[in-house]
């Protein structure tokens, strides 16, 4: 019975933890965190590929319009 708990579990925290698969690639020429992944994407200067997992989930949890808010400041200051 404890190893169908300790299994059930660990599958639960592995639905939690995963994200879909996606290729997350934004703009920096040197990657420095104000903690504020989202900021640190739109003020960046250069292409970023060492984002880590922290950060690409607090992107992906951002509400859909404030990204898309963000992207239109981005194109259009």
């Amino acid at each position: 019975m404890a190893s169908f708990a300790s299994k059930s579990a660990l599958r639960s925290l592995q639905q939690l933890t995963h994200l879909p698969k996606r290729s997350f690639a934004s703009v920096a020429e040197t990657p420095i965190s104000t903690g504020n992944a989202l900021q640190d994407a739109l003020q960046a200067k250069a292409p970023r590929y060492d984002w880590t997992k922290d950060e690409i989930r607090q992107i992906y949890n951002t509400p859909l319009m404030e990204l898309a808010h963000q992207s239109v400041r981005t194109r259009h200051p």
